[in-house]
């Protein structure tokens, strides 16, 4: 004969609803609270990665002036920069050459030029005529620069920030950190 059980002598298993969606609530609280804390010094890190590739990259392209004999130049716009090639009395931009892709900012950043002791506006990417800013020649000499890379005020309200990177009419290129009075050289 078979016997009966009644059911609440039965062993549940399993969890209920609420535990399940309690769980899954105190896990999203612990993901989102470490994507904040770490979203901002990943934001630092592009911007520092940013800056020192783009002096890598002008060094390289000072360098490549100077060996094939050939005129460049960049033109920096608010989304990245562009590299040119002085050819057939023109100034046309560089294409087919993968190590001078034009390139895009990897963050929201504040960017402010000076391009031989004079402010230098920084024009939307999709600008009418566009024109390079900064000349690297094949005796080896550039145009002297300060560019500065800093994130954006909304991005971050305790500290701005931000590198700098130089050019010397003698062809040597500097990166660094850009210290706090420095900062304000974005108003130039």
């Amino acid at each position: 004969m078979q016997r009966l059980i009644p059911r609440a002598k039965q062993q549940q298993r399993g969890f209920t609803l609420i535990e399940v969606i309690l769980v899954v609530l105190i896990v999203g609280i612990i993901i989102s609270m470490a994507g904040l804390s770490v979203n901002q010094g990943g934001i630092e890190r592009l911007l520092a990665e940013d800056a020192k590739g783009v002096a890598a990259k002008l060094k390289l392209l000072s360098e490549e002036a100077t060996l094939t004999g050939h005129q460049y130049a960049i033109r920096i716009h608010q989304q990245g920069m562009e590299y040119w090639l002085y050819e057939e009395q023109n100034w046309l931009p560089l294409k087919g050459d993968r190590a001078y892709r034009p390139k895009q900012w990897k963050g929201a950043y504040r960017i402010a030029l000076k391009v031989e002791e004079d402010k230098a506006e920084i024009p939307p990417k999709d600008a009418l005529q566009p024109v390079p800013q900064i000349y690297f020649f094949s005796s080896g000499e550039l145009t002297a620069f300060t560019l500065l890379l800093a994130l954006d005020d909304s991005v971050t309200s305790e500290h701005t920030p931000s590198w700098l990177i130089q050019g010397v009419p003698t062809g040597k290129i500097e990166v660094r950190r850009a210290s706090e009075e420095e900062i304000g050289y974005s108003a130039l």
